[in-house]
């Protein structure tokens, strides 16, 4: 590691301060810190340090394989800052599903084929559960017992609008609420 390395050309005494600085970004990822902090001992030690110890060439090689390596690591830096990067983020029904919540999922029937196919699991009994295919999950999360699932949906009569699948329709207890057309009804 960089701390043993950096122990056997320099006195540790000497440096606890910096060792400790580079502990402190280690803690904190502060890693572009870390990584300038560590190449400026790279180019000391290959430098001014082993030029003058000569019977130490094996020390100067893993300076070398360090130095390497910590150019890799600043050019991976370097294209992640110009690069988009992308991370699964647990949806608003995942959490639902985990924490015993209950959630509303407001024109079901608008919903893709996909996305009601992965409810129709969710749907199957009290002890159904969910597995989130697009973050490469294999083990699927355990419904709660608590966890409520309520849909609502316009008829079919719109344009654009379709029928929920009966597959689909027959796990829900359904009610009819006709159009309010008085406006005492909304209060």
């Amino acid at each position: 590691t960089f701390e043993e390395l950096f122990i056997q050309t320099y006195s540790r005494k000497q440096n606890i301060t910096f060792l400790g600085h580079i502990q402190t970004c280690c803690r904190q990822k502060r890693w572009q810190d870390l990584l300038r902090l560590m190449l400026h001992v790279y180019k000391t030690a290959i430098n001014k340090e082993l030029k003058a110890k000569e019977d130490k060439g094996w020390l100067r090689d893993k300076w070398e394989l360090l130095g390497l390596r910590l150019t890799q690591a600043q050019q991976q830096m370097k294209l992640t800052e110009s690069a988009l990067v992308f991370a699964f983020v647990e949806g608003t029904l995942a959490q639902a599903v985990k924490k015993g919540e209950w959630i509303l999922l407001d024109e079901i029937n608008l919903a893709s084929a996909e996305t009601l196919e992965c409810l129709s699991g969710l749907l199957e009994g009290k002890s159904s559960s969910l597995v989130l295919l697009d973050r490469g999950d294999t083990e699927p999360i355990h419904r709660d017992p608590e966890f409520r699932l309520f849909a609502c949906m316009n008829p079919a009569t719109d344009v654009g609008k379709k029928n929920l699948p009966p597959g689909i329709r027959n796990r829900f207890t359904e009610l009819y609420v006709e159009e309010l057309e008085d406006e005492g009804d909304l209060r």
